[in-house]
């Protein structure tokens, strides 16, 4: 059997595995969290209609986070302008990390003329593994919740929100984040709020922007929150260079300085002095074979290029978080950290 099909089955059967245990433990439903900030939505604004893109356009964007609840609310208005925006725009997909998040549904509803139509429901939500990297041999094992809304039309409002809880606890309980406030196409409304408990501190940098956050001491926690309205749509020159982002975005971070960074990145690579027999061996034969630091060199890189492959399993911590040593060696098969973690082995 082909390995390519070997590997698809494989794929095949965890995403049926998933597929029943997201549905059980890790999609619910239930009303919007109280901590969140209740904003009200112009639905007949038209000013930014021209500048719209494949047939709808963003009324409201939010993403407001809870360190304390390790929670992630967003929601999101868009306007259906014609039909291309009934084909482009009636599908909502969501991705989640099962190893470590749940993904609980708050509200889908479609305005029409008006009138509130109810589109939530749990057994029409279908989750499927996008693994849109697998062609380069990466697996990261999320999933995404997908509802196909029917009976969608142009005019109508797509009004839903929800909240993925749970953070990847390969940060150790540290938390960073971006707020994006320009995109290439328009929105009307953005709003950006993060809540921090008093006994922790967050650094704030503003990117290609002077929007300044309110300020608000509430319950023991410090509330920041962005808003902008009418958000234009920014177009890059041609030949603009690929390392140019004049995007205007808040950078959020705990982390006080680039030690820490450091600091963390070496908890997670550590010197390995109990590697296995095997590899040991591996490491006296290069020796022997080869008395220059050159020639070892060239013999370890020869070893993990061409008789490690590259295949990434990087679900829940070890989106960042290697394999060590001795398993990459006897798997013979890892990802650029892994294999990069062996070599300097």
């Amino acid at each position: 059997m082909n390995i390519h099909l070997k590997f698809f089955i494989a794929i095949a059967f965890l995403s049926v595995s998933d597929l029943l245990f997201s549905q059980t433990g890790k999609i619910s439903v239930s009303p919007e969290p109280a901590w969140i900030t209740k904003i009200k939505v112009d639905y007949s604004q038209s000013l930014l209609d021209k500048d719209a893109e494949d047939g709808y356009i963003d009324i409201l964007f939010e993403k407001q986070i809870s360190l304390s609840e390790k929670s992630r609310y967003y929601r999101s208005c868009e306007k259906i302008l014609s039909p291309s925006g009934v084909q482009n725009a009636s599908e909502i997909s969501i991705s989640f990390d099962p190893v470590y998040e749940r993904l609980i549904l708050h509200k889908v509803r479609i305005i029409r003329n008006g009138k509130i139509l109810n589109k939530l429901q749990l057994s029409k939500i279908r989750t499927v593994h996008q693994e849109e990297d697998l062609n380069d041999f990466i697996y990261n094992g999320s999933l995404n919740a997908l509802l196909i809304l029917d009976d969608v039309r142009a005019g109508d409002i797509i009004d839903y929100s929800y909240t993925i809880r749970g953070f990847n606890p390969v940060f150790k309980g540290k938390y960073s984040v971006s707020f994006d406030l320009g995109f290439s196409v328009p929105v009307y409304s953005l709003h950006y709020k993060i809540i921090v408990p008093k006994a922790d501190e967050v650094r704030i940098k503003a990117l290609n922007t002077d929007i300044q956050p309110s300020v608000e001491e509430k319950g023991g926690q410090t509330v920041y929150e962005w808003n902008k309205q009418n958000a234009a749509p920014l177009h890059l020159q041609d030949h603009t260079p690929s390392w140019y982002n004049p995007y205007p975005k808040i950078l959020v971070s705990e982390y006080k300085t680039w030690k820490e960074v450091n600091d963390w990145a070496r908890g997670i690579f550590p010197v390995y002095r109990d590697l296995s027999g095997p590899l040991r061996d591996k490491i006296r034969q290069i020796e022997s074979e080869h008395r220059t630091p050159r020639g070892r060199i060239k013999a370890a890189l020869r070893f993990v290029q061409d008789e490690v492959r590259y295949m990434g399993i990087e679900m829940g911590e070890h989106s960042h978080k290697p394999a060590g040593p001795s398993k990459v060696f006897s798997q013979r098969f890892g990802d650029c950290k892994e294999k990069s973690y062996l070599l300097c082995t």
